[in-house]
């Protein structure tokens, strides 16, 4: 850089006085000395001695030479004192924090990065999940219609037998029943009931078999 201009900070240090105050009467009493480098502001080094010794233009209504009580004092009324410049410093100090802005603003994005990747092992998580559980009720829904069928095979099985049963009960009491026809049949055909008594046995079956006997003779 030019050894004519100096930085703000650089500017602030040689006049003695806090960078507060350079940015306050920047656009004032500096403003024929500064000059802007990119995004930069630079003074002149002469107007050093115009803070010490104050600028042409404040020498007409003050004579006395400042003394460096005096020098600091513009600097503490700078800072209680707002107006329009102090919007430069904010600049100012904008430009001289850029570095520590993008590492913070780094860091950030790293963050967000590293959430939205820990966003989407959950969602593929929860998409396993999703399909996990869909496999397994699909299996359990299997599994309930194989049972129902089962019973129902089982239900049509037992009509089956009960209708089997009830079949065979039916015949067995036709069977009876004829045989019990026959036997009376054949005690109304016999003369003698002395005869009959002796030739007929006593119990059901007993007759039964004599019935199927004496038809076979």
């Amino acid at each position: 850089m030019n050894e004519e201009y100096l930085s703000v900070k650089e500017f602030a240090a040689a006049a003695g006085v806090s960078t507060q105050y350079i940015y306050k009467i920047l656009g004032s009493s500096l403003k024929p000395y500064k000059k802007k480098i990119g995004k930069q502001t630079y003074i002149e080094k002469a107007a050093v001695q115009y803070i010490k010794e104050g600028f042409p233009s404040e020498k007409v209504n003050q004579p006395m030479q400042p003394d460096a009580t005096n020098q600091m004092q513009p600097s503490e009324n700078a800072d209680m004192q707002p107006d329009a410049t102090n919007e430069q410093p904010t600049n100012a100090t904008d430009t001289t924090n850029q570095p520590e802005k993008e590492l913070q603003s780094s860091k950030e994005i790293e963050v967000l990065r590293l959430l939205v990747e820990e966003l989407q092992a959950e969602k593929e998580e929860l998409k396993k999940d999703k399909e996990y559980l869909k496999q397994e009720a699909n299996k359990w829904q299997q599994l309930l219609i194989d049972e129902r069928n089962k019973v129902k095979l089982l239900e049509a099985a037992a009509e089956k037998q009960q209708e089997k049963e009830e079949i065979e009960i039916e015949e067995v009491t036709e069977i009876k029943e004829a045989a019990a026809e026959e036997v009376v049949q054949q005690d109304q055909q016999q003369p003698d009931q002395g005869q009959q008594d002796q030739q007929l046995p006593k119990t059901f079956f007993a007759r039964l078999k004599w019935l199927f006997k004496g038809n076979n003779n």
